[in-house]
Formats: structure tokens, sequence, C-alpha cells
């Protein structure tokens, strides 16, 4: 994985993320009330019995997930799959990159949530997603108008991508998609940017 000038979650960085991360969110079988709502919005739209977390910081997702569907989280960051594993050891979590997911088997749902927003282009990681599931992709990104934000300062290290896009730009991505049986969209619960979770089922 090489880096890449926009990706911050990495090296020295991403340690220092990895803890401001469970500081903004609380513990991961605890979260801060207002990030409650998108982890059992994300869990009820697991199709299947496994799911690959793709972006799973420090491992969140896994405590919302019902009892019999296998998780694997994944993460561009060693530092936030190093603390993911010191919260829950005996969660299954690996170094991953949504734009090459040729490492990981299938899962029944490819699921990511708060990564699209930090990525300057989405279409490969949305069909790398689609070429791992055999049942459906699950991805949230607000939708709006679309737009690429640099100046947001929000850990005091170095700026981080925001990116927002429309909903007809979605659309041309997921025709791009073979088999395609369904899409669904699901508004986060008491959000303020318009983040939205898109369920695309084969």
């Amino acid at each position: 994985m090489s880096e890449r000038n926009w990706d911050v979650w990495q090296g020295r960085l991403g340690g220092a993320r990895a803890h401001r991360y469970y500081g903004t969110y609380g513990k991961p079988q605890n979260p801060e009330l207002e990030h409650r709502g998108r982890m059992e919005l994300a869990s009820s739209l697991i199709a299947g019995k496994s799911v690959l977390d793709i972006g799973c910081g420090i491992g969140h997702l896994l405590h919302f997930v019902k009892e019999g569907i296998d998780y694997v989280g994944a993460d561009t960051s060693p530092a936030m799959i190093r603390v993911a594993k010191s919260f829950t050891p005996n969660g299954i979590f690996r170094i991953g990159d949504i734009y090459d997911l040729s490492p990981f088997d299938m899962f029944d749902t490819v699921l990511c949530q708060s990564v699209l927003i930090h990525l300057p282009k989405i279409k490969i990681p949305i069909q790398e997603m689609w070429n791992h599931a055999r049942r459906a992709i699950v991805f949230s990104i607000p939708i709006g108008g679309i737009k690429v934000v640099r100046p947001l300062d929000r850990y005091g290290d170095k700026l981080i991508l925001m990116h927002t896009e429309t909903w007809e730009n979605i659309e041309a991505i997921i025709k791009t998609l073979d088999g395609v049986k369904d899409v669904e969209k699901h508004l986060e619960p008491g959000t303020r940017m318009g983040n939205t979770y898109v369920r695309v089922i084969k």
C-alpha cells in the first residue's frame, strides 16, 4: 500500500489518530450515544452470514453485528488494527486497502462506513467491494452537491479530505456493476450532513 498524499491514517499520524478516534467515538463496546445509531443501522443492513468491514477503525461495528455472523475488520492503518485488537482480542482484524481487496476471500456483505468521505474518488473502491461480495455491499457517504473539501483540520495535525457526492454520480457508478438487483438508501439517524447508507443487492 503506497502512501497517498491525501491519506493521513498512516505512520506516526495514524497512531495519534487511532487514540483520538477512541476519544471521539468512545470505546467500541460502548460508543458515544450520537454514534450508536450509525452502528445499529449498518448492522441492520448486513445480508447473509459474513461481513467484511472495511475501514473498521478500532472495531466499533463488531459489537453491533448480530450473533451468528462472521466478522472480519480491515483497515489501512496498522495503528487502528492494533487498538482494535487491544479492545477486542478475540476479534479478527487485518490490514487491508479498499483499493485492492484481492487478499480477502468473498463475504456475503462487504461494508464500509465513513470511508468514502475521505477518498478523492470512489468508483474503484465500490467496484472492489462489489467484486468481493456474494449478496450485497453497504457504504455510507454524504449526498448533496459534489465537492472535495480539504481545509478541515479536525485533529490538529494534518488536513483531512472530506468528500460529498451527488446521487446521480452514485447511480452512475452502480450502473457499472454487474448483476444489481436492488438499491436502497437509508439516511443515518441524526445526521447533520446528509450522510446516507446505500445498500446494493445482488
